[in-house]
């Protein structure tokens, strides 16, 4: 993505490795695929820089570097390879991980749920920030992770709805664990490959948008511990009717957490 571009830039792990942009865990190597646009999107409503070709900026334009760590493929999201991107980021330390997938934990092996915490458990002590999708099934977010495991810098993101009223979108996942809420639903991301206007919607969005507040402010001094805090302190309540959210829980707030 032309318009992504400023925002990419070399890192360098420990053991030599020259991560130029992103990482491709399938192949093991810096050159990424593209098949669909989900991670596109993903990447644009968190910090598309002003003046691009589409005519939206992201959240965060001014406060973001990005490195793309890739661990799905077709469809596959192989849980070894989220491990080993948290690992990476870890590494070459980031500041903040945005993940817009979510892993049915039950169906994977105890070894595979402690090899997943422990790794979300070892970036938070490093101090960075987790922010994860709370899923798209209109259920509890139970056992979903990375966003059940929650943690002091982990952040569960719900959607809300396009409404003038704050509502959790009809899709959003929900639960004690879920954070925060951010809009969801029909999110103009820009043009797809065809020229064609995307609207796009899912906990996927709401994602990076937190994202992106948790950038701005650290960018502003803020220590990672805090910025969790920070944001559901000042995040608006509203009434979830059936679908609630942990004691604290709001509609994300920038303007009032800055």
């Amino acid at each position: 993505d032309p318009d992504m571009a400023p925002l990419k830039t070399a890192f360098v792990t420990s053991d030599g490795k020259v991560i130029d942009g992103g990482w491709n865990f399938f192949d093991n190597s810096p050159s990424l695929t593209v098949e669909g646009y989900h991670g596109q999107f993903v990447s644009r409503v968190l910090a598309a820089r002003g003046n691009n070709s589409f005519g939206v900026v992201g959240v965060a334009p001014d406060h973001v570097t990005l490195v793309s760590l890739q661990v799905c493929s077709a469809g596959a999201c192989p849980l070894v390879y989220l491990v080993e991107a948290i690992d990476m980021a870890i590494d070459i330390e980031v500041d903040v991980v945005s993940m817009s997938l979510r892993y049915f934990i039950n169906t994977y092996s105890n070894a595979e749920r402690s090899l997943l915490e422990d790794i979300l458990r070892r970036a938070q002590l490093q101090g960075i920030v987790i922010v994860s999708s709370a899923g798209n099934e209109q259920r509890s977010s139970a056992n979903r992770y990375p966003c059940w495991y929650g943690g002091p810098n982990a952040i569960c993101v719900a959607a809300l709805s396009d409404s003038e009223d704050y509502k959790l979108a009809w899709f959003s996942n929900y639960d004690d664990r879920v954070d925060i809420a951010a809009f969801g639903e029909n999110i103009y991301a820009g043009t797809n490959g065809l020229g064609d206007d995307a609207y796009v919607s899912g906990t996927s969005f709401s994602a990076p948008i937190v994202s992106g507040a948790v950038a701005i402010l650290l960018s502003l001094g803020v220590e990672p511990s805090m910025a969790k805090s920070i944001l559901l302190t000042e995040a608006d309540s509203f009434d979830t009717r059936e679908k609630y959210l942990r004691p604290g829980g709001g509609a994300l707030n920038i303007l009032s957490s800055v």
